[in-house]
């Protein structure tokens, strides 16, 4: 009987062994970088509809990439940017891997008499 405690033991042990290993070699590293207009969602929270104007906006966010006149008097400033996401896999020794995706960010800010009446941000 003692025999067998011994000999299930020994067999747990290549896989107890296999996943120590590979807990210990696994890296995963996921870098993000922007260009441009990005202004992101938390960012946002410092703009409030209706009290923000039109100089903190250009002063926090930079001059827009562009401005538009709307049919109804209004004017858009437009903040165009990207996002890239790079993610780099390894398990040493033997596998590494990477990829990368970009995301292009459009935000707008609806301006009327001076102050930000709404905003919304588009990804694609």
């Amino acid at each position: 009987m003692n025999g067998r405690c011994r000999t299930k033991r020994f067999a747990l042990l290549p896989l107890l062994l296999g996943a120590f290993l590979a807990a210990g070699c696994v890296r995963l590293d996921v870098t993000t970088r922007t260009e441009g207009g990005v202004i992101e969602p938390e960012q946002l929270q410092l703009v409030l509809r209706g009290l923000t104007t039109r100089e903190y906006v250009i002063r926090m966010f930079g001059e827009p990439t562009s401005v538009r006149k709307t049919d109804d008097g209004a004017e858009e400033l437009h903040y165009v940017g990207a996002r890239q996401t790079t993610t780099r896999k390894k398990v040493f020794p033997v596998y590494s891997a990477s990829s990368q995706k970009t995301t292009r960010v459009h935000t707008t800010f609806e301006i009327r008499d001076g102050k930000v009446q709404d905003y919304r941000i588009e990804e694609e």
